[in-house]
């Protein structure tokens, strides 16, 4: 593999990360949580729903590369599936639930996070600049 370049965010960190957003765990964890809200979701359904939600979200852009809102998957999420009883919860819990379970989405999704900092050293790419 040849490396064309490397991207420092602001703080000269490098971060390493391996998802698996496909696998079976995160939507059976995520479909256990809504159950305490009063969903209930068979993981493959809610994972069937959570990628069909996406691809009409990136059909309804008109941007080039478009982005997708995973706080806005959840929250169509629980608006199909929302109970009497899930209607009953505390009206902030309902509105932080969409968050919340895009950071499950993400935490259960997550395999390996490994922050880099960038080397004090000489730089590896030409142009690269050295911290100080």
């Amino acid at each position: 593999m040849i490396v064309k370049g490397i991207v420092f965010d602001v703080n000269g960190t490098l971060t390493d990360i391996q998802t698996n957003e496909w696998h079976d765990d995160v939507y059976r964890v995520i479909s256990n949580l809504l159950s305490y809200q009063g969903m209930a979701i068979e993981p493959a359904n809610l994972k069937d729903m959570y990628f069909r939600t996406i691809e009409e979200q990136l059909k309804l852009s008109n941007q080039h590369h478009p982005e997708f809102d995973v706080s806005g998957v959840f929250r169509t999420i629980i608006e199909h599936y929302a109970t009497d009883f899930t209607r009953t919860l505390p009206a902030a819990k309902i509105e932080q639930l969409p968050m919340i379970l895009a950071e499950l989405h993400r935490s259960a999704s997550r395999f390996r996070l490994q922050c880099c900092r960038r080397p004090k050293t000489e730089p590896q790419i030409e142009g690269m600049p050295t911290q100080n």
